[in-house]
């Protein structure tokens, strides 16, 4: 009896053993599933920032009729900016009850999948190719090699091979202030005008999660749609790549706080700390800090404050802004 109560005690501790090894290999494969997904997302969108079709860049001289031209979301001369951190009663954009010390990063521009221009008979009409794809309300962007402009479509009126957006000068959110003074030919392209804020705040399952909120259009009433994007992302710290005498070439990497202009931009540092879905992963306590010199998440040399047990994995990458 002893001899099997001993043989059984040894086969219940290989179980449990193998068990625990087996979680932890999921939930390692979960943490790098999440944090590659967050850091391949956020680099694309990154890229994408202040696309501008064949036009230079907005920085320059942009025709914006929105009513509200520099509202943060509508102000197109400044396809990227960023806040360090954040409060929790810091109002972004709309979106407020970010997690506190997390950075922002608020990024415009249009969308790639841009419509040949046919004409622009008058201020206040375009016409573009179909299928458009265009609806009432929808904030758009035309461009050329020369300007660009940016206002709220009234209407759509298509039909066989072509369809026609008017622009009036009042009455949706945030609506035009104005009628076009720019004029476009065959050879303009246009596409809608998207923005993205990416932040942390706690997700569904009360822990902080990766959020993003972008355009949406209701009936004619834009605003900003908020999405959970991955859970348990932990904390987004940002540093920004500064070009200080305009040789295109970076001169150094600064926090939102310290930019002074953000023309200047030429890269981004996103450092992302992501965390396992499920507590008492790990066998102790382990808690991360970001450290300003190394511009990463360091482990805390410290006891742990940070008692869920969680696993914890640090990413990290550079992206080269291509479009300002």
């Amino acid at each position: 009896m002893l001899i099997g109560l001993f043989l059984l005690t040894g086969a219940f501790q290989i179980t449990q053993a193998n068990k625990r090894n087996n979680v932890l290999q999921k939930t390692v494969q979960q943490v790098q599933k999440d944090g590659r997904f967050a850091i391949n997302h956020l680099s694309y969108a990154i890229k994408t920032a202040g696309y501008s079709g064949f036009y230079g860049a907005y920085t320059s001289s942009v025709e914006n009729l929105l009513n509200t031209p520099t509202d943060e979301k509508w102000n197109i001369s400044q396809p990227v900016s960023g806040f360090n951190d954040v409060t929790n009663a810091t109002t972004i954009a709309g979106i407020t009850d970010f997690v506190a010390n997390t950075d922002v990063l608020l990024i415009k521009g249009m969308t790639t999948n841009t419509v040949p221009v046919i004409s622009n008979a008058d201020s206040a009409t375009i016409v573009i190719d179909t299928p458009s794809g265009f609806s009432a309300g929808d904030l758009v962007v035309v461009s050329d090699v020369d300007q660009a402009s940016l206002f709220q479509v009234d209407a759509v009126a298509s039909d066989a091979t072509t369809s026609t957006l008017s622009i009036v000068n009042s009455g949706a959110t945030p609506g035009n202030s104005a009628l076009l003074d720019n004029g476009y030919n065959s050879g303009a392209e246009i596409g809608k005008y998207q923005v993205q804020l990416f932040y942390i705040k706690n997700g569904r399952d009360g822990f902080p999660a990766l959020f993003t909120s972008t355009v949406a259009n209701s009936g004619g009433a834009v605003s900003l749609q908020e999405n959970e994007l991955v859970s348990d992302i932990k904390d987004m710290q940002i540093s920004y790549g500064i070009d200080t005498n305009n040789d295109q070439i970076l001169d150094i990497y600064s926090d939102a706080s310290a930019v002074a202009d953000w023309s200047q931009l030429v890269s981004i540092n996103l450092v992302l700390l992501a965390s396992s879905k499920k507590d008492n992963v790990v066998p102790e306590n382990n808690s991360f800090s970001f450290d300003a010199n190394l511009v990463s998440f360091v482990r805390d040399a410290k006891a742990s404050t940070d008692a869920d047990r969680r696993l914890k994995r640090v990413f990290r990458t550079y992206i080269p802004l291509r479009n300002l």
